[in-house]
């Protein structure tokens, strides 16, 4: 594998994993909701332009898939605090930075920070 993401389709707000994490910040969100996590890129293939094609993927299949929203978190390791402008840049909301942590098997650099897209006649 040299590159993956995985998102899953929620119809209800109160289905997301770490829903108690993002607080009222997501409460307006329109369902279903889709959540998007864990892009990664083998560091083998890292430079050819994986992730961007990722991450635009990622910024529209769940609209495909029946999402009216896509609900993502970064910048909660070290190694991706940089994504922010990278969110930004895809069209991404950023909402603010969750209430508390998300639980990973690595150490966390701080709050994961929350970003949303929304279905719209153009996407």
């Amino acid at each position: 594998m040299a590159a993956a993401f995985r998102f899953t389709i929620h119809a209800i707000i109160d289905d997301l994993p770490d829903r108690p994490i993002y607080g009222k910040l997501i409460d307006d969100l329109p369902a279903p909701i889709a959540w998007f996590s864990r892009l990664v890129v083998d560091p083998a293939f890292r430079g050819a332009g994986l992730s961007s094609g990722l991450d635009s993927l990622a910024a529209n299949e769940p609209f495909r898939h029946g999402a009216r929203s896509i609900l993502a978190t970064g910048g909660s390791v070290a190694a991706n605090r940089f994504r922010h402008e990278v969110m930004l840049r895809h069209g991404w909301a950023f909402l603010g930075e969750a209430l508390g942590m998300i639980d990973l098997p690595i150490v966390p650099a701080g709050p994961p920070r929350i970003y949303a897209r929304f279905l719209t006649e153009a996407t």
